[in-house]
């Protein structure tokens, strides 16, 4: 019988106790750690642009829209499932402002590792080169609706301009959580 201590010294890290009681190690992402049910509850916790927004808007809330975005947009299930999942990490990992991003030492490559253990676990390959570079681009037109409605100045220069094809509801966490999970089901059950 295998002992519990001697599996924690195989990994490399700490880890984080998750919502469903998981054990999560950063830096020794597996696909077997990874919870839809975790990524859904904490994206709907995490609050966009550092918390200095009008109103509490969460990462979850912010996929639900990039997922949005790639089904308005005719992009086809898979991307609308890319886009939902684009976060996922942050679920595990939180988020570093994009001014901070470059200088915090390896964390782009965690952020990587992380997130391909997420596509892992559902059996989702990978994005390639032209659907990251689409993803991106949702996430930067998502951005732009809510820098407009949710950032005090909104002083930002961005590539695209606002669009009121989205709408930014703020919703509740628990409201976030469901309708991420659900849109995940609706998605996932779909062949793409």
């Amino acid at each position: 019988m295998l002992d519990i201590n001697q599996i924690n010294n195989e990994r490399k890290g700490d880890w984080i106790e998750t919502f469903t009681g998981r054990q999560f190690w950063p830096l020794d992402p597996r696909a077997e750690d990874v919870c839809i049910e975790d990524i859904a509850h904490a994206l709907s916790l995490l609050c966009r642009f550092n918390g200095q927004c009008k109103c509490f808007y969460s990462v979850g809330e912010h996929s639900l829209l990039c997922s949005e975005m790639a089904l308005k947009q005719g992009m086809g299930r898979r991307m609308e499932l890319l886009a939902l999942l684009h976060d996922a990490a942050e679920a595990y990992i939180s988020d570093v402002s994009r001014p901070v991003k470059p200088y915090v030492h390896n964390f782009n490559q965690i952020e990587e590792q992380v997130q391909k253990a997420v596509f892992d676990a559902f059996s989702i390959p990978e994005p390639d080169e032209d659907e990251k570079r689409l993803i991106e681009e949702i996430d930067l037109k998502v951005l732009a609706v809510e820098a407009n409605v949710l950032m005090p100045f909104n002083n930002w220069e961005l590539p695209y301009p606002p669009t009121n094809r989205l709408a930014i509801n703020a919703l509740n966490p628990d409201d976030t959580e469901d309708s991420f999970l659900t849109r995940f089901q609706i998605l996932q059950s779909i062949e793409l």
